[in-house]
C-alpha cells in the first residue's frame, strides 16, 4: 500500500481503481459484522480509512504527478488531483504517470504489476527510480525537489477522499461517521488507549531515527543511526502486538485493500466512480523553514555535539516535528556537506494549508488577519529528557504572528517580510542551553483548477 513500482499511466490507473473499490467493498464487512459492538465498528472503520489516506498520500510523494500536473501561474500551486480529474484525461499535455521502482536488490519480493496469468510484467529498462534521500522518484523528506508540491496535492487529497469515504460509510451504516469522529482519547479504554501511545511513540521514534543509507523516510537524512532506534526501545515482537495491530493484520485490512491492485489472475481495472469536490475556498500554503541553526554555547550535550530537533505548530493546532540532527552544533544551508544536487537543503521546514477560518485579528494591527506560529528547538537525550533549547529572547520558545500579507513579527526580531533564503529572520536565545536559528515565512496560494 505504497504506490510503488507503477510503471504507467495504465497500471496506475488499475491501482487506483481497485484500491477504492476494495475499500467500498470493506466498510459494509465491518458495519455488517454482528459480533463487533458499535466502538469496534468505529475503531475498525477508522483504522481502514487511516490506512487508505497512508496510501493516498504516499501516491503524490511516490509518483511523478507533482512535476506533470503545474499550476496555470508558477507562483502558486496546482490543485487539480487524481480523484478530481478521474485518473489522466486524453488530451491534458500531461505526459506518462507512473510511479518510482524498486529494483529486486532494493526490495527482494516486492509487489510488481502481474499479467492476466499472474506472472510480473517486465521492469522496462527506463522505469524511474523510487530513490532514495538524494536520488530518485521520491519527495518523502523536504530535502527532496519538489515535496511541498507533492505535499499540497497530497493534503488535498486527503480532504477529498474524506468526502468519499463518508459517503460509502454512511451508505452502509447511516450515522455511523458522526460516530467514527466522536471516538477520542477519552472514549477509549485504558488498555486501548496504552496501546495508541504506544504505536505512536515507536512510529515516531521510527521516523526520527533512520541509519544514513535508508530510503526515503520524510525525516531526511543526517537523522541519527539505525542503533538510536533500539536503545529508544522500539521494535515490536510478537509480545507486543495491541488490539490495533491486530486489527490491521489479523483481521484481514492487509488483505482486504490490496487485492488485484497489481493486477494478476482473474483481476481486473474495476470502474472508479469519483468522489464529489468539497466545494469553498481554496486554502493558503504557509511554509516555515528554519535554513540555519547554530548551538549558543558547548555545554548542551557534555561528551558530544548537539542534537537539535525543532516542534512547529500553528495557531496552537497541529504539532510537527522533524528530524533530529545528528551531533551537529551548526547546520548550515549552504554549506559543501549538506547540498544535494548542488542544491541548498534547509535544516527543517513545515508546511500547512491555512484556511479561511484559521485567520484571526492581529495582536499589533487589528486592521490585519493572522495566524499565530511557534518555534520549539530540543537537544535529543536519551533515556534522559531531551533539553529545552532557548531561542528566543523572551522565554525559550520563539512566538510568532504571521499577517496575510506576509508581513512577520514575533518576540526577538525585527518586523518584516522574510519569504526567502536571501532575506531570513534570525532569533537567539540567552539563558542557559542556547541557540540561533535563522528561517522565513511563506505564503503561496493555491490556485482553482
Amino acid at each position: 500500500l505504497h504506490f510503488d513500482n507503477l510503471y504507467n499511466s495504465d497500471i496506475v490507473q488499475m491501482y487506483w481503481n481497485n484500491l477504492l473499490y476494495n475499500f467500498a467493498q470493506a466498510v459494509p464487512v465491518i458495519t455488517d459484522d454482528s459480533s463487533l459492538s458499535g466502538k469496534d465498528k468505529e475503531i475498525q472503520l477508522l483504522i481502514l480509512v487511516g490506512v487508505m489516506l497512508h496510501a493516498i498520500q504516499d501516491f503524490y510523494t511516490h509518483s511523478s504527478w507533482a512535476t506533470l500536473v503545474v499550476p496555470s501561474d508558477p507562483r502558486g500551486y496546482a490543485t487539480s488531483t487524481y480523484l478530481t480529474l478521474s485518473g489522466v484525461p486524453a488530451g491534458t499535455g500531461i505526459k506518462e504517470l507512473y510511479t518510482g521502482v524498486y529494483s529486486d536488490s532494493e526490495k527482494v519480493g516486492y509487489a510488481k504489476p502481474l499479467d492476466s496469468n499472474g506472472n510480473a510484467i517486465f521492469t522496462p529498462s527506463d522505469a524511474a527510480p523510487h530513490g532514495d534521500y538524494f536520488t530518485g522518484e521520491n519527495k518523502d523528506s523536504h530535502i527532496r525537489p519538489n515535496w511541498d508540491k507533492a505535499q499540497v496535492f497530497a493534503e488535498l487529497e486527503t480532504r477529498r477522499f474524506l468526502v468519499y469515504a463518508q459517503a460509502v460509510i454512511e451508505a452502509a451504516d447511516d450515522g455511523r461517521w458522526a460516530k467514527m469522529q466522536a471516538v477520542n482519547s477519552d472514549t477509549l479504554s485504558s488498555n486501548q488507549r496504552g496501546d495508541l501511545e504506544d504505536d505512536l511513540r515507536n512510529s515516531f521514534k521510527l521516523s526520527m531515527f533512520i541509519d544514513h543509507n535508508a530510503d526515503g523516510h520524510y525525516k531526511g537524512n543526517l537523522s541519527g543511526m539505525l542503533e538510536d532506534t533500539v536503545t529508544s526501545g522500539l521494535g515490536y515482537t510478537v509480545a507486543d502486538a495491541d488490539s490495533f495491530i491486530v486489527n490491521y493484520f489479523q483481521d484481514g485490512f492487509l488483505k482486504k485493500l490490496t487485492k488485484c491492485l497489481y493486477g494478476g489472475s482473474g483481476c481486473s481495472s474495476r470502474p472508479m466512480t469519483p468522489p464529489a469536490v468539497p466545494a469553498g475556498v481554496l486554502p493558503m500554503a504557509l511554509t516555515l523553514t528554519v535554513e540555519n541553526v547554530r548551538a549558543g554555547n558547548s555545554s548542551i550535550d557534555t561528551l558530544s555535539q548537539a542534537d537539535f530537533f525543532p516542534k512547529f505548530t500553528m495557531n496552537d493546532g497541529f504539532l510537527g516535528i522533524d528530524r533530529v540532527l545528528d551531533g551537529m552544533d551548526t547546520y548550515s544551508s549552504t554549506a559543501s556537506d549538506v547540498m544535494i544536487g548542488g542544491q541548498q537543503t534547509a535544516a527543517w521546514s513545515q508546511l500547512w494549508l491555512v484556511d479561511n477560518g484559521d485567520w484571526k485579528t492581529c495582536d499589533s494591527a487589528s486592521q490585519y488577519k493572522c495566524v499565530d506560529l511557534k518555534i520549539e528547538l530540543y537537544d535529543y537525550d536519551s533515556p534522559d529528557p531531551d533539553d529545552h533549547i532557548d531561542i528566543s529572547s523572551q522565554g525559550k520558545n520563539l512566538s510568532l504572528q504571521f499577517r496575510q500579507d506576509g508581513y512577520l513579527t514575533g518576540e526577538g526580531i525585527t518586523p518584516g517580510f522574510y519569504n526567502s533564503p536571501s532575506n531570513l529572520a534570525s532569533s537567539s536565545g540567552n539563558d542557559g542551553d542556547r541557540a540561533t536559528i535563522d528561517f522565513l515565512v511563506k505564503a503561496t496560494d493555491l490556485l482553482v483548477p
